[in-house]
């Protein structure tokens, strides 16, 4: 999958923040020596870069040997109150429920979620910033997003923050890119917290998306669709998913968070695929299917709950 590593996820919209904000909008201090003044975004353990915040809603053993070097005092960790951590040495806040202290701090680097409400191009802006684009009326583009040429939007296409799409795209009306996904922290006090969504998404080149789509931004990397994807309509697109080149998804299918779907795969109508499920390469999945586990490359599965049959 192409585009995705190019992306270094930052703040566009909310000024960076230095560290007395930051323990005073999280209410916590923040320990251990560091060398950096601010934060300017969210990244993740895979990709640590300078002036990022990283949260851990656990410490797996694999992932300690993060928080022991010091190569990585330049970026601010969330972890869990867990005693028998003494071995961090990277400047970190130590929390009991790091995905809510995370999200206070997002929420004020990206002014989340004002950034969904402000900052689009008016109609008359849409066609000086995208002259080689067929972009109809009652289209709302966001102004951090990147639209490449050959691009084609029908009436009320709705494009969020950080949204990139490719070349020669056709985008078919009444559609959503890149608005925030479900992510609901529960806290201690049985109020619902919005786990802030600030990856966007990134489409690829000569992507076919029906009408009345629903494609979320990623949480904090994008959402991804390869080249050459085609998207019946009444297709929804959960945060973090990754669809491989070439594939199809029939209509009314539902693609849960963080699910992985390999190239040239079929996806049948009206099919639930669950959260967090990887799909290998040349999958075929049947009409109504509810796929809950992992499906190998080069099966046909059918089924509630689907089965691999070849």
């Amino acid at each position: 999958m192409g585009y995705i590593d190019d992306i270094n996820t930052k703040t566009n919209t909310g000024a960076p923040i230095d560290l007395n904000e930051i323990e005073k909008i999280s209410g916590y201090k923040i320990l251990m020596p560091h060398n950096f003044e601010y934060i300017d975004g969210p990244s993740t353990i895979h990709r640590i870069t300078p002036h990022k915040i990283i949260f851990f809603d656990k410490i797996l053993s694999d992932q300690i040997d993060v928080l022991s070097d010091d190569n990585n005092n330049n970026c601010l960790f969330i972890v869990p109150c867990v005693p028998e951590h003494k071995g961090i040495v990277v400047p970190h806040i130590s929390v009991d429920n790091p995905r809510i202290t995370y999200a206070k701090l997002i929420n004020r680097i990206f002014e989340y979620p004002h950034a969904y409400y402000d900052g689009y191009y008016t109609n008359e802006e849409l066609k000086s910033v995208f002259p080689k684009c067929n972009i109809m009326p009652g289209c709302k583009i966001h102004k951090t997003a990147k639209i490449h040429s050959n691009v084609t939007m029908l009436p009320n296409v709705f494009v969020g923050p950080n949204v990139v799409i490719q070349e020669s795209c056709f985008i078919m009306a009444n559609t959503s890119i890149g608005h925030p996904g479900f992510g609901i922290i529960h806290s201690d006090d049985t109020r619902h917290v919005h786990l802030p969504h600030v990856g966007g998404v990134e489409i690829g080149r000569n992507v076919e998306i029906g009408a009345n789509n629903s494609i979320c931004g990623g949480t904090i990397n994008p959402t991804f669709i390869d080249d050459n994807v085609k998207l019946d309509s009444l297709v929804h697109i959960a945060h973090n998913v990754q669809i491989g080149a070439g594939t199809q998804i029939a209509a009314h299918t539902e693609i849960s968070g963080s699910v992985a779907i390999g190239k040239n795969v079929w996806v049948g109508p009206k099919t639930s695929i669950t959260n967090g499920i990887t799909i290998g390469d040349n999958v075929f999945i049947g009409i109504g299917s509810n796929v809950t586990k992992e499906i190998l490359s080069n099966s046909k599965a059918v089924g509630n709950p689907a089965r691999v049959i070849k």
